[in-house]
């Protein structure tokens, strides 16, 4: 395979035959293992590699692409490929001259500086004839042809025909493929969708500062008798914007057809006409830009600037969309009311912190998956072509960062997708906590060294603030780096130098600003926040019936290197004490997971001076286990609330001599790229027992159905007819024989309720609810509330006694009128995203399931007791 070399994209295009290149290889293969001379080149050789199960050519650096496309797509593509522009007189020449990769086509109305007038679109067979005997030039070269309509849906039938000449086409909107495909005495291969996309080096917010930005801008044409609809969408969002220095970009300003022009009272707003680079320059000099959709109804229908805006680092506000939603989830405000598009226009413009987690949010979305060569890719593999792939540009990570501890640095990174393999720390581990990260760190695949000289001046990504950045921090910086050949400079909002993504020395520098200015938590949920221990247990044995909130603990002490045993018992008290004698025999500590029987077995077997640690969670204390152990015997028992620590204390089950500690529940790092939260719909999740108070949900959605019918209840957990056991209880039977009675008398709420039942991925199921919701009358964490906000979801709940300790007042609400309150201003002000952001940020690094396994060798270690 090394040998396959330039001409094999030539050998690739003149035959076309995967069968022969099959068996070719299987030669070479076979050759390869039998040490026998390998069958004759075929051509000079190219670089093939497996995409998607098939064999794909690989071009190597840009790809060359003969275009017929407008300005804007031109500008865009040129960063990415080397495109040669054919007029209908000189394309034979340039197909002679070059060697082109791929013919691409878009429905252009004036294609090529207006060399194609009339010539893409289906006018006659005359004006397409040029256009025809490219395509079949192409083809006898073996040369791949695509076409692109970006005017689907409104102008498919201008360009359909059209479409039909070549072998692959590309919709704006999905639903047209079936029509594609339908088309007959047609040349088409595949069809697929692709949407519009920015291009970095076009579309940035480089070297401008936000606080030197003005304020809302709107740049298109008023189309008032042919969308009338779509002019009523910019109605309500001019008249919102008006007060907040609202400028129009009128592209229409020279042409004098009153069907075009604005309503009088935005006169004064108006402004002339722009070219496009002067357009993409308005971009940077916004902070936000206002957006309608001709197109409201397409999943992938919508258009350039909503990519292209926030690549440019400004805020975009919308109307409705179901494209725009698709892309970027509740993320870009959203306004379907003149009620909404004042209150979030006032919102943004009051609130810089959440205008500035909105860009930053949206930007960091169209970078990872929404630019030119995303789409190119995805072009060249329907011709079996790929781009080839670059080295890893960030393959070393540089913490210049002396102010921070190399314990916060390294839980830094554990929160983060390591995407390099090298990460050069300002000093080596000091302490047994920080030898333990970095032994951590080391087993996830990252080499670890402490001294920076001679990596300084390789392509790198070098970090001088590392608190600066939130918990996707090290993708964002990635993320820039990959989109980018310049060296890019993060600084603050007052211009702190926070990291560098460095390129090659000769790179252009560039200064980006952080738009996010990470606020940290006030309020602290563990008691433990130094880890000072200096002995480890080589061991530690871990036992009880329920362990599924702590293995994703126990994997990271495995990571840290501490040997861990465990000990399943069957339920509270029954199991195998030979077993469990043999797995006490190897353990130099034990960790009783709940305060059940396991903790009244082990006390009374383990020898004196081992560490006894119990994690107590809620159902212990109603229960005598802990009670009837030999508490002489536990050297630590955390808690994940701290009312229950006190509580406990307070009732007598625990002795005032044990030590005792908070340590919360832990938040799993998850992929919150992949939210499309409905900000509509209310997530509740476990409606038995009764505690859980699903009556007071059902008060709550009738509350907000009066203010929005769009309001809906979505239930998760098992239906109490599933409970064998609530048959036998009659108080639990009587509150859901209400629950039904109430439901069967008001069909309407009824509508409005979804039971979900048992769900296999509950992650999926908070990425898609806009607010998640606790009506219980106690708890003891309820990780709902805190794995609600880390995939997009707002968490609100009725206070019960000891949540202030764990949550504050993002969550906190005194009763269901004044949580239906909050919900549905949030959504006005399309500020719900936002608000699971807030939320996030107190929860995220203390809820770090690194950070409490520090805490608990702690704890077991005999330190941080708060007793």
């Amino acid at each position: 395979m090394s040998r396959l070399r330039d001409s094999g994209l030539d050998w690739v295009k003149e035959h076309r035959d995967w069968n022969k290149l099959a068996s070719y290889l299987n030669e070479v293969h076979n050759a390869m293992f039998t040490g026998g001379e390998p069958p004759e080149l075929l051509g000079t050789g190219q670089a093939l590699t497996i995409l998607n199960g098939k064999v794909s050519t690989v071009i190597q650096g840009k790809p060359n692409l003969m275009v017929i496309m407008d300005e804007f797509s031109t500008t865009a593509l040129s960063a990415d490929a080397n495109l040669v522009r054919p007029t209908p007189e000189n394309w034979q020449g340039l197909l002679d001259e070059h060697r082109i990769d791929m013919l691409v086509v878009e429905s252009a109305w004036e294609g090529n500086d207006g060399a194609w007038h009339h010539k893409v679109g289906w006018y006659s067979e005359e004006e397409i004839a040029d256009l025809k005997q490219l395509v079949e030039a192409c083809r006898d070269r073996n040369i791949p042809t695509v076409f692109y309509n970006k005017e689907d849906p409104v102008h498919f039938n201008r360009f359909s025909k059209t479409s039909a000449l070549f072998d692959h086409v590309f919709t704006t909107d999905e639903g047209c493929i079936t029509r594609y495909e339908a088309l007959e005495h047609s040349s088409i291969q595949s069809v697929d969708w692709i949407q519009f996309a920015a291009q970095p080096d076009v579309h940035h917010p480089y070297d401008v500062m936000l606080s030197g930005r003005s304020d809302i801008a709107f740049a298109g044409t008023y189309y008032a008798g042919k969308y009338p609809e779509r002019c009523e969408k910019m109605d309500m969002l001019f008249d919102a914007a008006a007060n907040h220095g609202l400028v129009i970009y009128d592209r229409q300003s020279d042409g004098g057809n009153p069907q075009y022009v604005f309503p009088d009272r935005f006169t004064s707003h108006v402004r002339n006409k722009l070219e496009y680079h002067e357009m993409l320059q308005k971009h940077r000099e916004h902070r936000i830009f206002l957006n309608v959709n001709s197109v409201e109804d397409s999943l992938t229908m919508a258009a350039r600037r909503i990519f292209e805006i926030p690549a440019s680092g400004a805020c975009l506000v919308s109307g409705p969309g179901l494209a725009v939603r698709e892309v970027f989830g509740n993320t870009v405000p959203m306004v379907y009311s003149s009620e909404q598009a004042n209150a979030t226009l006032a919102a943004l413009m009051a609130d810089e912190a959440f205008l500035r987690y909105t860009i930053q949010d949206s930007r960091h979305i169209v970078l990872k998956r929404h630019l030119n060569n995303h789409r190119l890719q995805k072009m060249l593999n329907a011709s079996s072509l790929t781009l080839q792939r670059p080295s890893s540009v960030a393959d070393t990570v540089i913490v210049s960062d002396t102010s921070t501890s190399i314990r916060d640095i390294c839980l830094w990174f554990a929160r983060q997708e390591l995407e390099f393999t090298h990460l050069v720390l300002p000093s080596a581990p000091s302490t047994k906590a920080e030898e333990l990260l970095v032994n951590l760190l080391q087993n996830r695949g990252l080499s670890i060294s402490f001294d920076k000289q001679g990596v300084f001046d390789a392509t790198c990504i070098v970090i001088y603030n590392i608190l600066a950045f939130d918990s996707p921090g090290l993708e964002t910086l990635i993320t820039e780096m990959n989109s980018t050949p310049h060296t890019v400079h993060f600084r603050s909002q007052n211009g702190e130098l926070l990291a560098t993504c460095q390129q090659s020395a000769s790179a252009n520098e560039v200064d980006l600003e952080y738009f996010v200015s990470l606020q940290v938590s006030k309020m602290s949920i563990s008691t433990i926040s130094n880890h000072t221990f200096t002995d480890v247990p080589s061991t530690i044995l871990i036992a009880g019936h329920d362990l599924k909130f702590a293995m994703p603990i126990v994997e990271v002490v495995k990571e840290m290197g501490i040997r861990v045993l465990i000990d399943k018992w069957d339920n509270h008290n029954k199991f195998d004490a030979e077993k469990s004698r043999e797995l006490l025999a190897q353990a130099n500590a034990v960790w009783c997971e709940w305060a059940l029987g396991n903790v009244e077995w082990y006390s009374k077997v383990v020898d004196v001076g081992t560490p006894l640690f119990v994690r107590y969670h809620l159902q212990e204390r109603e229960l005598e286990y802990l009670n009837s152990a030999n508490q002489e015997n536990i050297t630590h028992v955390s808690f994940v609330c701290d009312y229950y620590r006190k509580n406990s204390y307070n009732i007598g089950q625990l002795s005032q001599s044990v030590p005792s500690s908070v340590i919360p529940n832990l938040l799993e790092r998850k992929d919150i790229s992949k939210k499309k939260n409905d900000n509509f719909s209310i997530g509740f999740v476990g409606m038995v027992p009764k505690r859980k108070r699903l009556d007071l949900a059902l008060d709550l959605l009738e509350i907000l159905h009066k203010k929005d019918p769009r309001y809906q209840l979505k239930i998760v957990g098992k239906h109490p007819d599933e409970y064998a056991w609530i048959q036998n209880r009659k108080d639990e039977k009587r509150y859901y024989d209400s629950i039904k009675s109430r439901l069967s008398q008001n069909p309407i709420l009824a509508s409005k309720i979804e039971f979900l039942g048992f769900v296999d991925d509950i992650s999926e199921f908070y990425s898609s609810v806009g607010h998640v919701i606790s009506t219980s009358d106690f708890e003891s964490f309820h990780l709902t509330l805190a794995d609600g906000p880390s995939l997009g979801c707002a968490a609100h709940t009725l206070k019960w006694d000891g949540s202030e300790t764990i949550y504050n007042d993002l969550w906190l609400n005194n009763d269901v009128e004044l949580m239906a309150k909050r919900i549905h201003e949030l959504n006005l002000c399309n500020q719900t995203s936002y608000h699971a952001h807030q939320q996030l940020v107190h929860l995220y690094s203390q809820m770090q399931t690194e950070r409490i396994a520090l805490s608990i060798i702690e704890a077991i270690s005999g330190g941080g007791s708060n007793a």
